[in-house]
């Protein structure tokens, strides 16, 4: 698959083929990445061939910064939901705090509200010391 496509950007035979191999290349780029990491190490070449299929179809910075916001937005979920929880083994969450804690998306802050929400034995107290806080 990538000496086609890497063939497709040096010489194309014309320009259906060219469009064909470029649709191709957009939609498959990262399952081949994901298929030859998992089968075998990718040598130099396939790597440089890669490089430039993902440079001229401007998908290496797409696909990072995709991959990264995914991650992130997937950690603060996961740390609210964890905040969620620990308080509700204390009582029920008032509504206006559970907004605010779905709301905050500083990573930072969250952290220290999920410490802080392991160590307080009331809701009143969370709000309290979130509150001092700020």
């Amino acid at each position: 698959m990538l000496e086609v496509i890497d063939e497709s950007i040096k010489e194309p035979k014309n320009n259906l083929y060219e469009s064909l191999m470029n649709i191709i290349a957009i939609i498959h780029v990262s399952k081949i990445i994901e298929v030859y990491e998992m089968t075998y190490k990718l040598t130099d070449k396939d790597m440089e061939r890669l490089e430039r299929i993902m440079e001229k179809f401007n998908l290496k910075n797409k696909y990072l910064d995709e991959g990264m916001e995914k991650g992130i937005e997937k950690d603060i979920i996961g740390r609210i939901e964890d905040i969620l929880e620990l308080l509700e083994e204390i009582s029920d969450i008032p509504q206006e705090l559970e907004k605010t804690i779905r709301n905050q998306k500083d990573m930072e802050k969250l952290r220290k509200w999920h410490k802080l929400a392991a160590k307080v034995s009331s809701i009143d107290e969370f709000i309290s010391k979130i509150n001092d806080e700020q």
